[in-house]
């Protein structure tokens, strides 16, 4: 180290320098030591070298332990880490100036921003990943080294779907990266493709329907044509070809809460032999919920119906030009409360029905005001929920029709009250049981007294299984009070019972057999009535939107009087389109 030092001499102190450690130096050798260092300088200049600036800075401030994070560092040998020999000049000067990433280490963050070299173990890796194409062996969906031809008998052949494909956990496996090669020859799990197989859906030629707003609209139009025996369905009467048109639409809500449906299905009947037996038809029905609260909603319904008296029923007049249209419009409002398990609804109802007046050959009309009538009637309904799929209930209701005249064409006074109970219970278990039945009684007291009563059993409901994926069974009731013209007659009290039985021999043919059987009931009147109904339906469906359809339906009427038994045939052939 160099020192500053101040020595004293005769004629005063003076300033020298001097190589030693000590600050102050006695005048006796200072001469030794500048005598010495002109020595070192004049003499040992060929053994000593300058260091160049590369060899400090590969040095200065750089500890012995350093490198790479990755390998760690380990203590040199006595000796290894001996200086190179700096191969410059003598008299080369020291830059003492700013120098980046000055005395930094072989790892960490480096300032200077240069791309370091490549290794000599990675530049080899990546020239032979640019040689050679990418390969890896091939896998079956479970990860398995696929089998060459050469492989043992009796082997697993590949491809086979695994249910592990179908795990949340398993969806987003994916294929090796490109040009990636592993040393081990197997593909790890993460990159082993699973097959996966699309979501079947429960008919994958239903409507998929068109999407309006908040509502999904799914129309479709039927037309058809075919050969019946007995139009008139009396034991008398022409036969004729017919043509239907059949347009109809169902809507439904996409709505989180509340719910909006609407369904219109209507059609139109014409017959080339008996023109006076044509006729429309026009069933419309919107139903509402609004969910107030979890636990409570209101629930509305409006109806339109338009129709006509079927062919063989007793209020048809002879002679006419076309059969009367009538028209029902109505609907009902009510309120729906649960209490846990326990479900309490109520609702009013209010309908009319309009009868046209009838057209005779002749061009004469009759009018038909004493068949007009209003409605009105309330039902409620409790329910407890036993199981999650098994719900039963008592339900109670209430009627009264009132005409717009008081006394009929027979000079009847057809005004009446109505009074019915029924208990049942609904089923949904595990979607292969799903429906409704009930049994009950049904009452029903007319204005006039010479009108006697009417009551009996009560049978409605419908019951769904699905026996196996591609066949189905249904199984319907239904009990219902008509009104009539007959003289004496108070009403017609009709059962019916039905059975189907649909099964697909492939997604896209369905065979569907039904049968039916109805009992009419004239109250009054000695007669009675039995009808059956049996049919066999073929649908094939070309893709979602277009269908096949084709029916042969035989129909019988066995009335306990004369002449009133008929044998219909009837033979349908059509075409659907549906979105």
């Amino acid at each position: 180290m160099r020192g500053r030092g101040r020595t004293a001499g005769a004629g005063g102190p003076e300033w020298g320098f001097a190589a030693v450690l000590r600050r102050f130096q006695t005048p006796a050798a200072l001469p030794l030591c500048a005598g010495a260092l002109m020595a070192v300088l004049a003499f040992g200049g060929a053994q000593v070298r300058a260091q160049s600036p590369n060899a400090l800075d590969q040095f200065l401030m750089q500890p012995s332990l350093d490198g790479d994070p990755l390998i760690p560092p380990r203590f040199r040998r006595p000796g290894s880490n001996a200086r190179e020999p700096d191969p410059s000049r003598f008299g080369t000067m020291a830059n003492f100036g700013y120098q980046p990433a000055r005395g930094a280490g072989a790892s960490g963050f480096d300032s200077t921003g240069k791309r370091k070299p490549k290794t000599a173990a990675k530049a080899k890796a990546a020239t032979a990943a640019k040689a050679a194409p990418a390969s890896r062996t091939p896998t079956d969906a479970a990860g398995r080294p696929e089998l060459g031809p050469s492989s043992a008998a009796g082997a697993v052949a590949i491809g086979q779907p695994i249910g592990a494909a179908r795990l949340p956990q398993n969806r987003e496996r994916r294929g090796a990266p490109p040009g990636v090669v592993f040393a081990t020859g197997v593909v790890p799990d993460q990159f082993t493709p699973l097959r996966r197989f699309p979501i079947v859906a429960d008919n994958p030629f239903d409507p998929v329907g068109i999407n309006a707003g908040a509502f999904r609209l799914r129309p479709a139009v039927e037309v058809s044509g075919g050969y019946d025996s007995r139009p008139a369905r009396t034991a008398t009467g022409s036969a004729s070809w017919f043509a239907v048109v059949a347009p109809e639409l169902s809507v439904n809500s996409l709505w989180a809460r509340h719910e909006l449906t609407a369904a219109v299905r209507s059609s139109y009947i014409d017959y080339d032999a008996v023109p006076s037996l044509s006729r429309p038809a026009v069933d419309a029905r919107v139903t509402g919920r609004i969910d107030v609260t979890r636990d409570t909603r209101l629930n509305l319904e409006g109806d339109f119906i338009l129709g006509t008296d079927n062919p063989g029923s007793p209020n048809i007049q002879a002679d006419l030009r076309r059969l009367p249209i009538f028209t029902t419009v109505g609907g009902f409002a009510g309120i729906a409360q649960r209490f846990n398990r326990f479900d309490v609804s109520f609702k009013a109802i209010a309908e009319r029905t309009v009868y046209q007046p009838s057209t005779f050959v002749d061009g004469s009309t009759a009018s038909n005001d004493d068949r007009t009538f209003d409605r009105f009637g309330s039902e409620l309904r409790a329910s407890y929920e036993l199981t999650p799929g098994i719900k039963p209930f008592v339900e109670l209701g209430a009627d009264q029709r009132v005409h717009d005249l008081a006394v009929d064409r027979a000079g009847l006074m057809r005004d009446s009250q109505g009074r019915y109970a029924k208990a049942g219970t609904t089923f949904e278990l595990t979607r292969l049981l799903t429906g409704e039945m009930s049994l009950g009684y049904l009452t029903r007291h007319y204005k006039d007294p010479t009108l006697p009563d009417l009551g009996g059993l009560l049978v409605d409901g419908g019951l769904t299984w699905a026996a196996t994926p591609l066949t189905t069974f249904k199984l319907t009731g239904k009990t219902t009070v008509g009104e009539t013209t007959l003289a004496g007659v108070s009403g017609i009290f009709s059962r019916e019972v039905g059975v189907e039985v649909a099964h697909a021999f492939r997604r896209w043919l369905i065979l569907t057999l039904k049968g039916a059987a109805g009992f009419d009931q004239y109250q009054g009147s000695a007669r009675e009535d039995e009808r059956y109904v049996a049919s066999a339906a073929l649908a094939y469906a070309l893709n979602r939107d277009l269908q096949f359809k084709s029916e042969l339906r035989q129909e019988w009427r066995h009335s306990n009087l004369t002449g009133f038994d008929y044998s219909a045939s009837v033979v349908l052939f059509g075409l659907r389109l549906q979105r």
